[in-house]
């Protein structure tokens, strides 16, 4: 029970939106259909149980977010601004894009760069808690917005711009790019044009990663970072809440064989309900 809260704790500092508030509900939702005030010693067995099985199905995340962790605490596994390819990409966005951009207006150069990194990297989703490295980007010729972030901010670095890559959860999990200039910063890559301005979750360049807290996140999730994604997006983004809460669910059924099956049914549902909705959020 104890390494299971250590992994809950874990999860709410890596990844506070995700997976913290998905093990908080899940466990308050298991909770709340077993508890038994008059056998508290049964209750408090079954809770064990429970955290015991959902420790054992949540370790490989950990592992997994912990893995990534160190990455991006020593950002010198990931960046690599001397890869031929980022030098070529370099070479290239200054001959077809900057002739006709003045380089003091640095919202053309990123919109530029957005446009021309875009086209050379279609979009290809990868592995979620493995933040890819610049050589592999440029292996598989195709990323997600952490190897886009990666590929610009390559670019950007070699073109003397104060850049780092950042990375958050506001809007949904994003890597973007945020350049410095004249005490002010500005940002690239973005999910959404609108985004508002709020403090990532990491940002790193190749010699050191600065984060922020968590609370922060949550605070920017809940209060300015709605982002309402196409209805695929919602719907997969939701599954990773409702799958555990679903299965915290039956596992009440299967412990409480005795009460009625309207309450089985209205757990489940409630369960899913709520499921569904922080995952939206």
């Amino acid at each position: 029970m104890v390494t299971v809260i250590f992994v809950a704790l874990i999860l709410l500092w890596y990844m506070p939106v995700l997976f913290g508030m998905m093990f908080i509900i899940t466990v308050l939702t298991f909770i709340i259909g077993t508890f038994d005030p008059g056998k508290i010693q049964r209750s408090l067995t079954k809770l064990c149980i429970f955290l015991f099985i959902l420790g054992l199905v949540f370790s490989p995340l950990l592992i997994s977010i912990i893995a990534e962790k160190h990455k991006l605490n020593h950002p010198e596994l990931i960046v690599d601004r001397n890869n031929p390819r980022i030098l070529e990409m370099s070479q290239e966005f200054r001959e077809n894009y900057m002739k006709h951009i003045d380089e003091e207006n640095l919202s053309q150069v990123l919109d530029a760069l957005q446009h021309y990194v875009y086209t050379e990297y279609p979009y290809q989703y990868g592995h979620p808690y493995i933040f890819p490295t610049t050589k592999e980007i440029v292996y598989r010729k195709n990323a997600d917005c952490r190897g886009r972030a990666l590929i610009g901010y390559g670019i950007l670095k070699e073109m003397g711009y104060n850049a780092y890559i950042a990375g958050g959860f506001v809007d949904g999990p994003h890597a973007w790019i945020r350049v410095f200039k004249n005490g002010n910063h500005e940002d690239t890559f973005l999910m959404s044009e609108n985004r508002p301005n709020f403090e990532p979750m990491v940002i790193f360049n190749e010699f050191e990663s600065k984060w922020s807290s968590p609370s922060k996140q949550l605070y920017g999730v809940l209060f300015h970072g709605f982002y309402q994604p196409d209805l695929l997006i919602l719907i997969i983004s939701s599954l990773f809440f409702v799958a555990p809460i679903g299965a915290g669910a039956i596992f009440i059924l299967l412990l409480n064989g005795n009460r009625n099956f309207v309450t089985y049914f209205v757990t489940v549902m409630i369960s899913a309900i709520v499921a569904i909705i922080s995952g939206s959020i």
